[in-house]
């Protein structure tokens, strides 16, 4: 692993940090730890805003509000990802407001995003997990 960080501290040379950058950073960040309660999750939520910075999209927004979910705040969270544009067809979209509503307890909330996700998706595998977390709100 210590020959991964240096190949990426040396291809930021000469000081030019691209997308791909960033994204290897943050999976490091993912990988590193052993335990999720371990996760540098302020470090990954500064990633993704330098990656917002430089690919602006509604995937990367989605992905850096996950983040502020645990390095800012649950509410923070929602409120970032209800200013995205753009992903009001995307399954995963509810599937994680539903997630962060569940995390703040507010069960009813969740299974009404839980369910929106159900009716976006084809999946029968996150079909079958969402109704499993549709059965514990």
């Amino acid at each position: 692993m210590n020959k991964g960080f240096e190949l990426l501290e040396a291809s930021t040379e000469p000081f030019e940090v691209s997308t791909y950058h960033l994204e290897a950073a943050i999976a490091s960040q993912h990988a590193t730890p052993s335990s999720f309660e371990q996760t540098d999750w302020k470090s990954i939520y500064h990633l993704y805003e330098m990656l917002y910075q430089l690919q602006p999209n509604p995937i990367v927004a989605m992905n850096k509000a996950i983040a502020s979910a645990y390095a800012v705040s649950k509410q923070n969270a929602l409120d970032e990802l209800q200013k995205i544009k753009g992903l009001e067809g995307h399954h995963l979209y509810y599937a994680t407001i539903g997630e962060i509503y569940f995390e703040m307890n507010e069960k009813e909330k969740a299974k009404n995003f839980y369910e929106k996700a159900i009716r976006l998706t084809h999946s029968q595998s996150e079909i079958q997990l969402l109704k499993e977390k549709i059965s514990l709100c």
